[in-house]
């Protein structure tokens, strides 16, 4: 049986994926700045999207009947894995173009290295944890439902306030709830926000959302108080472990808030969110969407030699504060259907479909 598709979802992947893109095409503006806010300041723009993606997958595989751990665990490999090797062996190849490296020891160490620790790729590697997790958490929500997801969406929210106003004091805590901060806190999330009833209509959740998130958008972009108070990482020195999601509490708002705006569009009935309904319903827009959700997780891969270009001619060029936005957003645009172009040539040719994160 053919799996349903929710429109919502497809609009939130193409979301997220174009986030994460821009947000590393930004990063050669990192020491200009527009109106007084260093570009830095916008690359937030791209926690959002792992977040996003992250909800989604636990809307969409969590409270399900799966034969076996292994078989599961089998499927999601080879769908994870080889277009990772692929796209990276494609990045590395443009690694050693770009940086002229003649393959001997050393160049082998980097090559190694890079495909390993390459900062873009902590998202893949993060995925990989979280797959490994889903066949005994999607237990505990067949057994508990809603409830049992409203109960760990309390403890991450408690678990947020509580380390973030630790780190803003430089107070030290005894109370260990780190399990609780986790990507598997955003699976649940997803979850808990796809199957909660609410007693609000669909067109107030629009209003309230779409003002939570740009409150939470311009506030994280102006930081008019400490970064401290706005974001929040895993990040644990003794094990090594380094991650770029993003646990605050205005990181959960923002990215909770794009989330319900956008299921409440899709299941509106009336109003303004009928409106925008018909809009994203509509022909082009709809498979124009339907295209870049199969190839978000090709998309993200692929962009990695597109970015490397990228960094080798446009870093940190000397350009005023209005040149860069402006290069940066021709640079997004061409990233993101070069990558997108990337996966779709890839998909159809025969025995590297697989390869290329289309599904």
């Amino acid at each position: 049986m053919d799996r349903v598709r929710y429109v919502y979802i497809d609009i939130l992947k193409t979301l997220a994926v174009f986030a994460i893109l821009i947000s590393h095409v930004a990063i050669i503006g990192r020491q200009s700045a527009i109106l007084g806010v260093p570009f830095p300041h916008f690359q937030h723009i791209g926690k959002v999207g792992v977040p996003i993606f992250l909800m989604i997958t636990g809307t969409l595989l969590l409270d399900r009947d799966y034969p076996s751990i292994k078989e599961f665990i089998n499927k999601k490999a080879l769908r994870l894995i080889p277009p990772y090797i692929f796209w990276m062996i494609v990045a590395l190849i443009f690694i050693g173009i770009l940086n002229h490296l003649q393959f001997n020891y050393d160049s082998l160490i980097f090559y190694i290295d890079s495909f390993f620790n390459l900062g873009v790729n902590w998202y893949f590697w993060m995925v990989i944890g979280v797959f490994l997790a889903i066949p005994i958490v999607n237990e505990f929500i067949k057994a508990k439902k809603v409830e049992g997801a409203k109960y760990f969406v309390f403890l991450f929210i408690m678990a947020s306030i509580i380390y973030q106003i630790c780190i803003l004091f430089g107070w030290n805590s005894y109370l260990d709830l780190t399990f609780f901060i986790t990507p598997v806190s955003y699976l649940i999330l997803g979850y808990y926000l796809a199957n909660k009833d609410y007693k609000l209509s669909n067109n107030t959740l629009i209003i309230i959302c779409f003002i939570l998130f740009c409150a939470m958008f311009i506030l994280r972009s102006i930081q008019p108080v400490k970064s401290d108070a706005l974001f929040l990482f895993m990040v644990n020195d003794t094990i090594h472990l380094n991650s770029f999601l993003d646990i605050s509490i205005a990181g959960i708002i923002e990215s909770a808030s794009l989330f319900i705006l956008f299921k409440a569009i899709d299941t509106s009935t009336g109003g303004i969110g009928l409106k925008l309904k018909g809009f994203f319903e509509s022909k082009y827009i709809k498979k124009f969407n339907l295209s870049i959700s199969k190839s978000s997780y090709g998309m993200y891969l692929a962009h990695m030699y597109l970015v490397m270009i990228v960094f080798q001619y446009f870093d940190l060029l000397p350009l005023t504060g209005t040149q860069m936005a402006l290069l940066i957003a021709v640079l997004s645009v061409a990233v993101i259907i070069m990558s997108w172009i990337s996966v779709l040539i890839v998909s159809r040719i025969p025995k590297l479909e697989k390869l290329s994160g289309y599904s």
